[in-house]
């Protein structure tokens, strides 16, 4: 039989920023820029959903209100979570030749535990430009790079202890649910690693072109 839900969600995510940039010389031919800060990330989200019993009274009258049997309690869903991050780069020319970078990052996370809700992580990676050391006619533009990184990342709410949702009446008792996954009140976050290398050029004034990579990705 026919029958009717209905979900309203409400959901914010709001961040506070405090940034500073950078950029000066070290010698004439090595120069250091980036960017120093600090963010505070706050993710709300509300959600009610409903749903009529036993199909509709009238058909195509599409309310809560129209329900055949008394409408189970709304499942009802409430959450905010906040993550805490300051991080720093530098990127370093030396010489238009080769050019170093570097990311740090720190978080804190209110879903983790205590004791495994801060993180840190970063990246570094490097690119040499050959084509300015070698220089035959035919060669236009070579590069060869090679980068390492690390990416961490929080967990979703309620995954530290049980919850229970309404799941409707046995006669006069209210009956309620629980969530199937364990919880986990040793729980890490998450992070995964990646390594690249590759080499890029252009040859015969750009008429030819290649480009090279290899990566490997763990989680």
């Amino acid at each position: 039989g026919s029958g009717y839900a209905r979900q309203d969600v409400f959901k914010t995510e709001t961040n506070y920023d405090l940034l500073a940039n950078y950029k000066f010389d070290i010698t004439d031919n090595i120069n250091v820029s980036g960017v120093v800060g600090g963010t505070i990330r706050r993710n709300y989200y509300n959600s009610i959903y409903a749903t009529t019993d036993a199909g509709l009274v009238l058909s195509n009258v599409y309310s809560l209100s129209n329900t055949a049997a008394p409408t189970l309690a709304p499942a009802e869903t409430e959450y905010t979570m906040q993550t805490n991050s300051g991080y720093a780069s530098a990127s370093f020319d030396f010489y238009k030749i080769f050019y170093l970078d570097g990311t740090y990052r720190i978080d804190q996370s209110s879903t983790l535990p205590d004791g495994e809700n801060v993180y840190k992580y970063g990246s570094v990676t490097g690119a040499l430009i050959l084509s300015e050391l070698i220089k035959p006619s035919f060669l236009k533009f070579w590069k060869v790079r090679a980068n390492y990184a690390e990416v961490g990342g929080t967990a979703d709410p309620y995954q530290l202890d049980y919850y229970y949702n309404a799941a409707g009446f046995f006669g006069n008792v209210g009956l309620s649910s629980s969530q199937t996954r364990q919880p986990n009140q040793n729980l890490l976050p998450q992070q995964a690693k990646e390594f690249e290398i590759g080499t890029e050029g252009s040859l015969f004034n750009n008429r030819v072109t290649f480009d090279f990579a290899y990566y490997k990705t763990k989680t």
